[in-house]
């Protein structure tokens, strides 16, 4: 663990080197399509402040604070963790949420695309004879119902 800073520009130097490094962190793991989870918060703050306030890095506080000039009063640090698990279990929840509707606006689209290839394929095929635009719209209606792929 390093050593904490001894004056003020040198702490505001290692918090912007932590929060470089935590972005790179953020970044990489947005790539491994793992679930954000309160550790995950806890890991980026360590990120931030591992070379800056190593007392505090990735820790939950255990001690009230007050925020000057502001009028929001953080929650007492002993319901800190609790209220992190429930803000998990909110996000876990709109993001479930999200990929259903991804797969419902996939699904959507999937079924547009198929009309609309229909209707190019009517187009440009033109048949003359009545008896090859009714085989032309029997393969249609099997191949919409088996699933044209994208």
């Amino acid at each position: 663990m390093s050593k904490r800073p001894e004056n003020e520009d040198e702490l505001q130097k290692r918090e912007a080197i932590g929060v470089i490094r935590a972005s790179r962190f953020v970044r990489k793991y947005s790539h491994s399509h793992h679930a954000i989870t309160a550790d995950t918060v806890r890991e980026i703050h360590r990120e931030i402040f591992k070379n800056a306030w190593p007392e505090i890095a990735g820790r939950y506080r255990d001690e009230n604070i007050e925020i000057t000039d502001s009028k929001h009063l953080p929650p007492h640090h002993s319901e800190v963790a609790k209220q992190m698990l429930v803000v998990e279990q909110q996000f876990s929840a709109r993001v479930q949420s999200l990929k259903e509707s991804e797969g419902i606006l996939s699904a959507f689209q999937l079924k547009w695309k198929r009309k609309t290839k229909i209707v190019i394929a009517r187009r440009w095929l033109k048949p003359t004879r009545l008896a090859t635009l009714s085989r032309l719209k029997r393969l249609f209606m099997t191949a919409s119902l088996n699933g044209i792929k994208g």
